[in-house]
């Protein structure tokens, strides 16, 4: 028996784990952009309204 056609289906578990693992930190990175984003356009927002001490 061929020892090569043995590997591939570690190669493939391998490789889409890696792809799993990759789409999981885009979408979380991105979904942490978002709030960091919201988080600033309130922060702006706030200290547009805020009244001034002089």
């Amino acid at each position: 028996m061929n020892t090569a056609s043995h590997q591939w289906p570690f190669v493939i578990a391998a490789y889409s784990l890696v792809i799993t693992v990759t789409l999981i930190a885009l979408l979380g990175s991105w979904y942490q952009m978002r709030r960091a984003e919201k988080r600033l356009m309130k922060l702006n927002q706030a200290k547009k309204d805020s009244p001034r001490k002089a």
